[in-house]
């Protein structure tokens, strides 16, 4: 009676807890992989006939959503909270691909080798779970999660390989939305599997007071904020009340070249507007429309992109090239009329920082376009160093 009662939980939380089409319901690629491993160890107490077919199908899927979170070298966007947690902990080591390891985890246990991603790192959960050897690269081309809402770009354009990452989706799971972000129509992008455009993370949850409330509102992520308000309003640690901004995929899912459009509402009782977001695939990167629709609002808008600490970030004019290593990876181009600021470590916005991992903190630079907002409309652009 236990175990059957035991079963019946893992299958209602495996279901409860994933969306229809795998995205973990806390919007959170780490928290996706930390409830797996979780799920992983029940059944496998019970035994490895456990899971119900429909939780083996849904723990199938949410192992195919994660694949599709993985750049090419192995690492999903800090999306969301991240504490770093894990079940099964190999001490002396952070596992930067854990998500890519409960891939490997969930493709052994239910005896499906094609999960299994293409890079991981070896654990002793590969023993536990009796891990299949690396599978093939995933496929390039444009994926749509419409429950979890990311649309996922994965390719080459101009000769780089690219992993784009366009959020519009809910701000979090249940009453609390506990471990999600204001991040809506946010992007993240990797190039030849190493991060560009980055997250700032999520630093501390208790202990540092006003920083876990910096690390989760909009203006730390890369999206537009208006007049300095965040889309959705934190009133806790884990808390999201009384105003939680509401997005949706309007147009473009799965395109390829991407052509993808989608909006959200955080802004429409305070200011009147509804912010929507077009990203456009080019010859050499992204354009992004942003656009504000209703009210005619006071105030800016601000547009921010946080780069990846190990890039160095110049100004010119109206552009912004960011380079690794003396190489250029990326020229950030400012839409018409919009100014240009690069910020380092501000501790009063919380912008310039990087948190890669829980209680670790690293200073990089914050690309911010000013702009007034009551021109409605701004355009900025991608544009993809290619290889020499």
């Amino acid at each position: 009676d236990w175990l059957a009662q035991g079963r019946g939980h893992l299958d209602g939380r495996t279901c409860a807890l994933f969306h229809d089409d795998g995205v973990g319901q806390e919007q959170s690629p780490a928290y996706a992989a930390f409830t797996l491993e979780m799920l992983l160890i029940g059944f496998g107490a019970i035994g490895p006939d456990a899971p119900s077919p429909a939780a083996r199908e849904r723990l199938g899927r949410a192992a195919t959503a994660l694949n599709a979170f993985l750049d090419d070298g192995g690492h999903a966007p800090l999306i969301g909270d991240d504490d770093q947690s894990r079940v099964l902990l190999a001490h002396g080591s952070e596992e930067p691909r854990y998500a890519a390891s409960i891939c490997a985890a969930v493709a052994g246990f239910l005896q499906r080798p094609e999960l299994a991603p293409a890079i991981r790192d070896p654990h002793w959960r590969d023993l536990v779970f009796a891990a299949p050897p690396p599978g093939p690269a995933s496929s390039d081309g444009s994926t749509t999660f419409p429950q979890g809402g990311y649309t996922i770009r994965r390719g080459d354009i101009a000769g780089r390989r690219v992993h784009f990452t366009f959020d519009h989706g809910p701000l979090g799971f249940g009453a609390l939305a506990a471990h999600g972000h204001a991040d809506a129509l946010s992007v993240w992008l990797s190039l030849d599997g190493r991060p560009v455009l980055v997250d700032a993370g999520t630093y501390l949850y208790h202990s540092e007071g006003e920083n876990r409330r910096r690390f989760r509102v909009t203006a730390v992520h890369n999206t537009l904020t208006l007049s300095g308000a965040s889309q959705s309003e934190p009133s806790g640690p884990f808390n999201w009340m009384p105003r939680r901004a509401r997005a949706r995929l309007e147009k473009g899912a799965d395109s390829v070249p991407l052509n993808v459009s989608a909006s959200h509402d955080g802004y429409q009782k305070r200011f009147g507007v509804t912010h929507r977001r077009d990203i456009a695939e080019t010859a050499y990167g992204f354009d992004i429309t942003d656009r504000l629709t209703g009210a005619t609002p006071d105030g800016e808008v601000e547009i921010a992109f946080l780069l990846a600490p190990d890039l160095d970030v110049t100004a010119h004019g109206g552009r912004v090239t960011a380079r690794r290593d003396g190489r250029a990876e990326i020229t950030l181009a400012a839409p018409e009329g919009a100014s240009v600021e690069i910020i380092r470590g501000d501790a009063i916005s919380g912008r310039g920082f990087h948190s890669p991992g829980f209680g670790v903190l690293e200073e990089a630079a914050t690309v911010l376009f000013r702009a007034p907002a009551n021109a409605m409309r701004w355009r900025s652009s991608i544009a993809l160093a290619p290889v020499t």
